[in-house]
């Protein structure tokens, strides 16, 4: 994960200073709604980009991304590894995986689950602060157990 004032370039290059870099989306199992009304909700030329992590299990199909496409004008794509983050897309989490923002690039990892879950809402989150720093917006929608919390204090504790 990258740290420091690099990551901090990298991370501004991706929207324009003054600006948030990215906004970090996190629900349980049973958030389907409440991200679908948040996404619904983002108009067409909403150029920040969206980062969802939803606990879903191994098994979990991938139709969330193509529920959330069909609620928004906005590009949504399900995260491949080393996939660099663009303005305007809303980008999902794939099951089994965490979810880090790596700089101006997302990188997924199969690392042990974190609260019994992956994707870990705190993974994402932890990993946003660190690279975007004052420029995150962290929302948890819904919770199992406490994930989302720690990674929530981090973009605070960052400035987001």
């Amino acid at each position: 994960m990258a740290d420091g004032p690099a990551a901090a370039d990298a991370a501004a290059a991706v929207t324009p200073q003054g600006s948030y870099g990215i906004v970090v989306v996190g629900a349980s199992w049973g958030g389907l709604h409440a991200i679908g009304e948040i996404v619904a909700g983002l108009p067409g030329d909403f150029a920040t980009p969206v980062a969802v992590v939803q606990h879903r299990s191994r098994e979990s199909d991938h139709l969330l991304g193509e529920l959330l496409q069909d609620r928004t004008a906005l590009c949504v794509r399900e995260v491949d590894d080393k996939e660099p983050i663009q303005p305007g897309h809303v980008y999902v989490a794939p099951p089994d995986y965490h979810m880090l923002v790596d700089g101006p690039y997302f990188s997924l990892t199969v690392d042990a689950p974190v609260r019994y879950s992956r994707p870990s809402i705190d993974v994402t989150f932890t990993s946003a602060a660190d690279s975007y720093g004052d420029r995150v917006i962290g929302v948890v929608l819904t919770g199992a157990n406490e994930d989302g919390a720690a990674g929530l204090a981090r973009i605070v504790e960052r400035g987001g």
